[in-house]
């Protein structure tokens, strides 16, 4: 439950990293937050529309999803407009970042289209490999969820790791908005994989020590991430951890009330229904389960 303060321990991580996964910030620890967010980026600029209201409220849950959600999507947007650093213009500032978070746009010629993503580097000689860590964000947020809600980047800090969390961004959301609920579709997946190769690229990166970790609609996407991007040297993740993820989205489209806007917003992203575009549906997911929510034999797995 996101408004409970839950312990997940990062076992394949190592021994006592531990995340508060759920609490919302107070209000003041909330606007602190989008304070020292924006000096960090080189800001300036106020939160826009939906900012807060994500920072300091419970995430939507999926079946209260709606157009008041959408425009918190947009205002999102907008403010990550605002306070990023095109990656483009920087390359110097970049090596000279250490210890510290920083919000950056990256272009994707995948996609041709820009990426958000906080990026944390450890304050460490440039050239000692480090491990790092990806967090993919869930349903109904963006990565600032992952900076505000959780303790990933102070014990990132603490253990002298990268941390990267994009927002991955969607193009298919409705009426073409700017969208962060991208179920891990193909768009949003190489817009993980052009932030990672990024990074990699650009710092000493362990590549044995890559690792995933996400929520709900982000824990299925870590998994479909790593089940999907297998080469070491193009940044295969060495472990993952999965809180409460969706990994079978027929099952999740099929269980939707039939008034839910997520399914026009699931039939956008994967081109139709599961029965119309079955490869689209089945290759962001990672098993297929029946009514019964147990596996299928000799299914999609």
């Amino acid at each position: 439950m996101r408004n409970s303060r839950l312990p997940l321990l990062l076992a394949a991580l190592g021994a006592g990293f531990i995340a508060s996964c759920g609490a919302s910030l107070p209000d003041a620890d909330a606007a602190e937050a989008v304070e020292i967010s924006d000096k960090a980026s080189g800001g300036g600029s106020q939160a826009g529309p939906g900012v807060m209201e994500r920072l300091q409220g419970p995430a939507p849950m999926i079946n209260d999803y709606g157009p008041y959600q959408i425009e918190l999507s947009n205002g999102t947007f907008g403010y990550l407009q605002q306070i990023s650093t095109p990656v483009e213009t920087m390359s110097q500032l970049l090596v000279a970042s250490g210890g510290s978070v920083r919000s950056f746009s990256l272009f994707v010629d995948e996609t041709q289209a820009i990426e958000f993503f906080s990026l944390f580097v450890p304050d460490t000689p440039l050239n000692q490999e480090r491990p790092l860590l990806a967090a993919f964000h869930g349903f109904g947020t963006s990565h600032l969820d992952i900076e505000f809600r959780t303790s990933f980047f102070a014990e990132a800090a603490a253990r002298d790791w990268f941390l990267i969390a994009p927002w991955q961004r969607n193009l298919t959301g409705p009426m073409n908005e700017n969208f962060d609920i991208h179920f891990s579709s193909v768009q949003s997946q190489l817009h993980v994989e052009a932030v990672i190769r990024f990074v990699t690229e650009r710092y000493a990166v362990d590549m044995d020590r890559l690792y995933g970790v996400g929520f709900s609609m982000g824990g299925g996407a870590a998994l479909n991430y790593a089940a999907r991007h297998r080469d070491r040297r193009a940044g295969a993740l060495a472990a993952v951890v999965n809180h409460t993820g969706s990994v079978a989205l027929r099952d999740v489209y099929a269980t939707l009330p039939l008034a839910s806007p997520v399914i026009d917003i699931m039939e956008r992203i994967f081109g139709g229904n599961p029965d119309a575009t079955p490869f689209e549906w089945t290759r962001s997911s990672l098993i297929e389960v029946d009514g019964n929510a147990l596996l299928v034999p000799d299914g999609r797995h």
